[in-house]
């Protein structure tokens, strides 16, 4: 038996469909009474919606969908996913985030040095899917496989995976429709040789590439390459016309970052959100935040630099309405004393010229924070030290990108600086 979907395949099961679950359910009957009394029917994978998604990805075949269900049962037993579900769920409350991030999955300190994502961006696409962003800018696969446990990959892959399938139900629970995820993997200065090795593709299908097609039904949406090299688009199109066409209208490859298409800016979440998510290509890689933040924050990372006696330190950094950016400013003990200017500001202003003369003659605090704010009108910086006394305007819908100059001087020992 067969069933048309709901139109736009996004939308709640129609009458059709409700008769054939009515039906799947009924076929496994005594395994779901028996997950449902060891508190293991999770509704991602056997509520009305995540079967929905089993029938529509079986292009509404009852037979078709029976078969996978079967499947995903043996697979999910054997990788004893219910484990691993309570502790992304037990792990996602702890942390209080209102959206899932990726230090939340497994070996995510191991796996962070090769592949880091935003795994979901503040802003949906305009339907109201999630939006995952991917850095492979240190995607080394040779270096993986030598340097990387092999299981801990797949263990971070499947977390990864039952995650998103947590998320997507309820969302999906809460807009009354089935939510996907659209994928954002920017490839930017990756070269083919990074991405060269037989080894690593082999065993990636071998143990992610099927367990995705049996975990997973219609939890993906769209799969977009950004900064795409001109070969593999031209190898694209010598291959697409063997792969199915239920996959190729997922995967959109485009030779830029996508800024310039206005269409894919929408559904990436508006361009201030693509911008963001761009600027943090190889950030995302930066040391690790202090204990604590990197959990409660998305774009977090930490830049520590060493400014030596008279070096200039610059620092540039997109934050958006609502967002802000923590800073800490420390230095070994010395008489050293410490200049804050903003290099955008107007050299003409005595007013201004006189503020920093005098800050310049204050000696630098041990340890100083600094907190920047973005409103919707104004940009702040405040803290004890350092502190800059101009307030810039800027429109709610822009980034703001600031710059700021850190200059020691005298004999100062080098400072220790966290951003």
């Amino acid at each position: 038996m067969r069933a048309p979907a709901a139109a736009g395949d996004d939308g709640l099961a129609t009458e059709d469909e409700r008769l054939l679950l009515a039906q799947l359910r009924e076929h496994f009957a005594d395994d779901l009474q028996r997950r449902t009394a060891e508190g293991r029917a999770h509704s991602c994978c056997f509520g009305d919606l995540a079967l929905t998604r089993v029938l529509r990805g079986n292009d509404g075949d009852l037979a078709k969908a029976t078969a996978w269900l079967a499947r995903f049962l043996q697979r999910w037993d054997a990788c004893d996913l219910d484990t691993m579900l309570r502790h992304l769920v037990q792990e996602w409350d702890r942390v209080g985030s209102p959206i899932p991030l990726d230090s939340m999955l497994p070996y995510y300190g191991e796996v962070q040095h090769f592949v880091r994502a935003v795994f979901t961006a503040p802003k949906p696409s305009p339907q109201g899917d999630l939006i995952n962003y991917i850095s492979l800018a240190r995607f080394e696969m040779a270096e993986m496989i030598d340097k990387l446990e092999w299981e801990h990959w797949v263990q971070y892959m499947y977390g990864a995976t039952v995650m998103r399938m947590i998320e997507c139900d309820r969302q999906s629970r809460a807009q009354g429709r089935l939510v996907k995820a659209i994928t954002l993997i920017d490839v930017g200065g990756v070269s083919v040789s990074m991405l060269n090795c037989p080894q690593w593709h082999k065993q990636n299908h071998r143990d992610i590439g099927t367990f995705q097609e049996h975990i997973a039904a219609e939890v993906f949406g769209e799969v977009c390459i950004l900064n795409t090299p001109w070969l593999v688009m031209r190898l694209y199109d010598v291959v697409s016309v063997f792969i199915p066409e239920r996959f190729r209208r997922k995967v959109r490859l485009l030779r830029g970052d996508g800024t310039d298409d206005p269409a894919f800016v929408a559904l990436a979440g508006g361009i201030d959100q693509l911008r963001q998510l761009l600027a943090v290509r190889h950030s995302l890689f930066e040391s690790p935040p202090h204990a604590g933040v990197a959990e409660r924050s998305l774009f977090s990372t930490r830049r520590v630099a060493t400014v030596s006696a008279g070096q200039e330190f610059a620092l540039s950094v997109d934050v958006a309405p609502g967002q802000h950016m923590l800073g800490t400013l420390c230095r070994r003990p010395s008489p050293s004393s410490l200049v804050v200017e903003d290099e955008e500001a107007d050299d003409d202003d005595d007013e201004e010229e006189e503020d920093e003369e005098g800050l310049q003659q204050r000696p630098a605090s041990v340890t100083s924070s600094c907190l920047l704010q973005h409103s919707s009108t104004a940009l702040t910086l405040t803290g004890s030290s350092p502190r800059i006394a101009h307030i810039r305007q800027a429109p709610a819908h822009l980034l703001f990108s600031v710059h700021l100059k850190l200059i020691w001087s005298h004999y100062a020992a080098s400072p220790h600086l966290s951003l």
